[in-house]
């Protein structure tokens, strides 16, 4: 405690026996992290010395499994023990003296307390000096420092040395994720300790989607289904290995997206296509847009929206009374989608419309009439009409002329005329 006193709290009256399983051990140096005590020491085994770390958790409970893997293989010996410890970036790095010849010699360990294999010689560096045991002094960064005597001339003279620490890379910094279409990305800055080596790529990994690898932020994984959610993490790499990885859960997604018009297109010939915007405003009975070009071809309408459309419902064409009112079919199209009516009628108002737009957004729906031979948009067929398509007769047919090829031929002529006074009189319904 803070005044000294024993904490009562750790261990057996403040007290813990290590329990080293060997016949005997010496404490040494300690280190504390946010878990676990680590005591580096010299256990004895069958009477010989064997350079060891216990690892007490911070309630004075020791683990068992760490202290029994935390031991030099092959080293067993006089004088052959650690004197210090420290704990850098989640390994446990032990200095002392080890064999053969009482080496002075530092050892990297992982959390489960095994050998670092990819520190030194399967985990342990040998120091070719002859000294006596060495202690850790620092284990920042890419190094190690450790201090000991140094025997030259029959004298001990103190001495440093250093010992490099390479290491995976801590993770990198996620600054954000989101999901896209049929895609997942994460911006993220670089670790904060690059493990002593430099960072040759990041990695993007879902379970069930795939892996991305790159060198910079932000980090694309593609391909992906959808309204699925999956299971990511993210690593940082170097020629030593990867960082722990970051989790993250994220679910692709459509961006919202908006209408943007619908168009009632016909190709008239070699004239070309032209298209009529329709008043999204107009409710069924109400003011309308009027389609005034012929029945006897397949109307297409095009609604337009603001992003990509992967999906759609089966259209829907509806009357005045609400009955089918035709047969429509949806053909999508990028940011559009194309629907094809047919069986409507020629002097009917309908509403059409377009169910579960990319599957979660809905419905959209505009209605218009549809009364051949209305090129004065009236909403009834006639004398405007048929003056208005006498006086285009022969004129090029251009955006301003069209309503007048009524049956979409690429020429206004006696066929569009006869095709109007054969429907004076008749109103939109």
């Amino acid at each position: 405690n803070d005044n000294g006193s024993f904490d009562m709290t750790f261990g057996a009256g403040g007290r813990v026996v290590t329990g080293f399983p060997a016949e005997a051990d010496n404490g040494a140096g300690a280190a504390q992290d946010t878990q676990a005590i680590y005591i580096a020491a010299t256990c004895i085994e069958m009477g010989q010395g064997k350079p060891c770390v216990t690892r007490i958790l911070l309630d004075g409970v020791v683990d068992v499994a760490f202290s029994a893997n935390a031991k030099l293989p092959g080293n067993s010996g006089p004088y052959a023990g650690f004197s210090s410890v420290a704990v850098s970036h989640g390994r446990v790095i032990a200095a002392g003296n080890c064999l053969p010849n009482a080496r002075p010699c530092v050892a990297r360990f992982l959390a489960d307390g095994s050998t670092d294999n990819g520190f030194g010689n399967a985990g342990v560096q040998s120091l070719p000096l002859d000294s006596s045991l060495y202690d850790v002094l620092a284990a920042q960064g890419a190094q190690i420092a450790v201090k000991g005597y140094c025997v030259s001339s029959r004298t001990s003279d103190f001495c440093l040395a250093q010992v490099q620490n390479q290491l995976p890379p801590l993770p990198p910094l996620l600054l954000q994720a989101t999901g896209g279409d049929g895609s997942i990305a994460v911006a993220f800055s670089p670790p904060p300790f690059n493990g002593g080596e430099t960072i040759t790529g990041y990695s993007l990994a879902c379970n069930g989607g795939g892996v991305a690898i790159g060198l910079t932020s932000p980090l694309q994984l593609t391909g992906l289904n959808n309204g699925q959610s999956y299971q990511c993490t993210l690593s940082a790499i170097n020629t030593i290995g990867a960082s722990a990885p970051i989790a993250f859960t994220l679910t692709p997604t459509v961006s919202p997206v908006t209408l943007l018009a619908v168009l009632s297109r016909k190709i008239h010939g070699a004239a070309g296509t032209f298209e009529i915007e329709l008043d999204r405003a107009q409710s069924l009975t109400g003011t309308v847009t009027v389609e005034p070009r012929s029945a006897a071809k397949p109307h297409l309408l095009v609604f337009q929206f603001s992003g990509p459309i992967l999906n759609v419902g089966n259209p829907v064409v509806t009357g005045v009374d609400g009955l089918p009112a035709g047969t429509a079919v949806a053909t999508i199209r990028g940011n559009d989608v194309e629907v094809s009516l047919e069986d409507i009628g020629y002097d009917r108002r309908v509403t059409v419309s377009l169910p579960a737009i990319n599957s979660t957004q809905g419905t959209v729906s505009v209605s218009l009439g549809f009364l051949t031979g209305d090129g004065s948009r009236s909403r009834a067929v006639n004398a405007a009409d048929i003056s208005g398509v006498k006086a285009q007769v022969g004129q090029p047919v251009g955006a301003n002329n069209f309503r007048f090829d009524i049956d979409a031929s690429g020429s206004i002529n006696a066929l569009d005329v006869q095709a109007v006074k054969a429907r004076t009189g008749i109103v939109l319904r």
